[in-house]
């Protein structure tokens, strides 16, 4: 845990590189708190079967929208109560299928409960390796996918964007996806209150003829807003942000 808290230290470092020692520690604290508060919810529901807070969607009637026409690739980040966000889909979008490629621990137990109570809401988690066979499926359907980014993986296919000021070389697994199967990308995130998580969704990236480069920079800014209106809550105990060849997918 030691190596993981470092990375977070010197992650809130890049973002706020202005802030004073004390205040990097304190959102360290925060991050580790809002990790703990996400296995607690994750556990509660596998268990339970239910969430133990209001739930409320933000633009809702975005997707409603897009949902007339084609699937989604959603992106987001390692905020809050994260887990949760497949049974939120299913109460509010449950009849477009979700594939949600993720790196986890298999051997931990509660990790294959979630994943087959994520299965009866139609929500497929897939580990990284070999994800693909599952995505193509699902988008071809109509389905959706949500990717984080947050994540330090090795891929190949990159493109160097700026992110907090850096370069960093990101995976193009988003604008790949949404140019294959004409989809647009759409940043979501979940923030809790003491008795509400509400699904933020926010203004769709279109790829349309949009090369490469100049989606993926929309994709950074994107990402960028994301942690920064997650700062309390957001979990980052890898490099991702600190070695800029080494990026997510």
């Amino acid at each position: 845990m030691v190596k993981e808290l470092y990375c977070c230290y010197q992650s809130f470092r890049v973002v706020n590189p202005n802030w004073p020692k004390r205040k990097v520690i304190l959102h360290c604290f925060f991050s580790v708190r809002a990790l703990l508060y996400h296995k607690r919810d994750s556990v509660y529901f596998s268990v339970f079967k239910k969430i133990n807070k209001k739930i409320v969607i933000k633009n809702k009637e975005i997707l409603d929208d897009i949902y007339k026409t084609s699937g989604v690739v959603f992106i987001t980040i390692h905020a809050d109560s994260y887990p949760l966000l497949g049974k939120i889909y299913h109460d509010f979008f449950g009849k477009r299928s979700l594939v949600v490629p993720y790196l986890f621990n298999s051997k931990l137990p509660f990790v294959s409960r979630l994943k087959r109570k994520f299965a009866e809401y139609g929500v497929q988690i897939v580990g990284l390796g070999g994800a693909m066979t599952v995505v193509d499926k699902v988008l071809s359907s109509g389905g959706s996918v949500c990717l984080f980014l947050d994540a330090e993986l090795s891929v190949n296919h990159r493109q160097a964007v700026t992110l907090f000021n850096r370069e960093i070389r990101m995976s193009t697994g988003s604008y790949f996806l949404a140019k294959k199967y004409n989809m647009p990308i759409v940043p979501v995130y979940i923030k809790s209150s003491k008795k509400i998580i509400t699904l933020n969704i926010q203004k769709p990236i279109l790829v349309g003829n949009g090369n490469q480069e100049t989606v993926m920079q929309k994709v950074a800014n994107a990402l960028e807003e994301l942690i920064r209106s997650n700062l309390k809550s957001w979990q980052t105990f890898d490099r991702f942000l600190l070695n800029p060849n080494q990026q997510q997918s």
